[in-house]
């Protein structure tokens, strides 16, 4: 029932600090599982547990399971997904975005500009990570892989104002995609970065594959 109802309507509609992320979290259920600890003042520290996936040179794919506390190592000039821990119910008031934290971007580590989760969406996040160095690099999951950001829709709102259209066409996330267990956020992303950096052949090649290379079906999978 909170999908679509708001429980804290006099919350405004704009980046939710620490105490409304805890209150949200605690009414609607929206990320499992929770650690206030991880809060800061106005975002949420996620970890690495799940898939962790990557095509070596040869064009062979790499698909594994890690949990926080397991070596992981991203090869050189290379892109890797990785599966963030937590599983999100978000309500319909309620869309989300993410970015690395600052100290991976320092060291050579590309995410993208956090791209946003649309309200309405439940799963795990299968995140691109760029390792654009010459060397592997080291990831620790012990720290914390990603910032998450709560932001506060204007979902359920009538404006006052007699221009607005009386009838209000909120579109809802599809159910078709209520169960998904990763979104289909990759794509765009190395698209974006395809355009800016010149990658290794390998790189590109993996970094092409969901829009130019459909004889490569397994790849698709992972990101639809």
């Amino acid at each position: 029932m909170l999908a679509h109802r708001d429980p804290f309507p006099s919350v405004p509609c704009s980046l939710l600090s620490s105490a409304a992320i805890h209150d949200y979290v605690r009414l609607t259920g929206m990320l499992h599982p929770y650690y206030p600890t991880a809060l800061k003042s106005a975002s949420y520290e996620a970890h690495i547990t799940g898939r962790f996936i990557w095509w070596d040179e040869h064009d062979r794919k790499h698909d594994n399971e890690i949990g926080r506390g397991d070596p992981c190592v991203l090869p050189a000039n290379s892109i890797t997904f990785v599966q963030a821990e937590p599983l999100f119910r978000l309500p319909d008031y309620i869309a989300v975005r993410f970015n690395l934290r600052i100290t991976h971007v320092h060291r050579g580590l590309l995410l993208g500009t956090g791209p946003l989760v649309d309200p309405g969406f439940e799963g795990k996040l299968l995140i691109p990570l760029h390792n654009l160095t010459s060397s592997k690099y080291d990831l620790d999951t012990k720290e914390a892989l990603i910032w998450i950001e709560f932001t506060k829709t204007t979902y359920g709102g009538v404006p006052t104002e007699p221009d607005a259209d009386t009838q209000r066409n909120f579109v809802r996330f599809p159910s078709s995609k209520k169960t998904c267990r990763r979104i289909n956020i990759c794509a765009r992303l190395m698209q974006a970065t395809l355009s800016k950096v010149p990658f290794p052949s390998p790189l590109r090649r993996a970094a092409e594959t969901p829009l130019q290379r459909p004889d490569l079906r397994g790849r698709q999978e992972i990101l639809s």
